[in-house]
């Protein structure tokens, strides 16, 4: 009786495909393997048999999983390593952009102020050739020599202080002002303005030039005068 409940729990235990107890049991029929009969030795050694296949198979199993797990170690070790790899690669890839930045910055600042040298190089060049304008008639009237202009009708007279007749411009007094420089040229009559420059004397309703020239001033323009010459 205990002979037969042993190989029943070794066969339940290996239906159960639970190997370790069904070794175990299997084990202990060994024990009583005199009082076996034939046809019990021969079912015996058959579920033995049986058992040691699928013991072995698990044992591959097992080293399969054990490989595997292996495997997986490796790959997460090669990642983690990669990771570390990147990390190191974008750390110095943004080292290197920001010094790039910075340079690039530096240079960009370096050609704002080269720039600015040479706008005032340019402008020092430029206000050291007096100023002019040119005319309709293709004249070209130098403003440091203009002592005064004249307007007649739709004509504008510009005269000059080493010359004897002006020139004629068909124009309006108040359109060219806007292309003179207001600190240097002044609107003293309807009809008359003049280079501040060659003013010699003022007087109550006149204006005398160094070339001798009189220009009338009348009342409205007063007050400008005056301003000039406080």
């Amino acid at each position: 009786m205990e002979q037969r409940t042993i190989n029943n729990l070794a066969n339940y235990f290996r239906v159960q495909k639970q190997w370790d107890s069904a070794f175990y049991y299997s084990q202990k029929v060994r024990e009583h393997w005199a009082t076996l009969a034939p046809r019990e030795r021969s079912l015996h050694l058959q579920n033995q048999a049986d058992l040691l296949l699928q013991m072995k198979r698990l044992s591959l199993l097992q080293k399969s999983q054990a490989s595997w797990e292996r495997a997986s170690w490796l790959s997460l070790l090669l990642a983690l390593l990669l990771a570390g790899a990147g990390f190191i690669y974008y750390r110095r890839y943004r080292s290197t952009r920001r010094s790039f930045t910075t340079s690039q910055e530096r240079l960009d600042q370096a050609r704002e102020r080269l720039n600015q040298v040479q706008t005032k190089l340019e402008q020092a060049t430029r206000s050291e050739v007096a100023p002019q304008i040119r005319l309709k008639s293709k004249a070209v009237i130098d403003l440091d020599h203009l002592e005064c202009l004249e307007s007649e009708g739709h004509y504008l007279h510009f005269y000059m202080k080493d010359r004897s007749r002006p020139e004629v411009e068909r124009s309006t007094l108040k359109d060219m002002l806007e292309r003179l420089p207001g600190e240097q040229f002044l609107q003293v009559h309807r009809s008359y303005a003049v280079n501040t420059r060659y003013i010699k004397a003022l007087y109550a309703n006149r204006i005398l030039t160094h070339s001798g020239r009189e220009i009338p001033v009348s009342r409205t323009f007063k007050d400008s005068l005056r301003e000039l010459h406080s």
